[in-house]
């Protein structure tokens, strides 16, 4: 998702949270937020603050990476892992997302 199109992505999430904390009665939220974009993950600390969760490691991509540093891996792994346990996701069109 290009930086520019980030805000509906955050107005999406701020909608659907607060839906799930009145209906299901859950007193806190947490974002999962995955990205390759540094941009896009620095915005999302900034819109969602305390609620934004983000893996440490280096940001790759596994079919495209020059280099597969264990550190990278790991957390791709993790992202993707934990984004197909997630309640509600929020997705770009892309193949990480749409799998989970």
């Amino acid at each position: 998702v290009p930086l520019e199109s980030t805000e509906d992505f955050f107005a999406c999430a701020l909608l659907l949270e607060e839906k799930l904390m009145l209906r299901a009665g859950i007193k806190r939220v947490r974002w999962l937020v995955t990205s390759d974009s540094r941009a896009v993950l620095e915005q999302a600390h900034v819109r969602g603050g305390e609620r934004v969760v983000e893996l440490r490691g280096e940001i790759i991509h596994i079919d495209r990476s020059p280099s597969l540093p264990e550190t990278g891996l790991i957390r791709t792994y993790a992202d993707h892992t934990l984004l197909t346990m997630a309640d509600i996701l929020i997705g770009s069109r892309s193949g990480f997302s749409e799998l989970a």
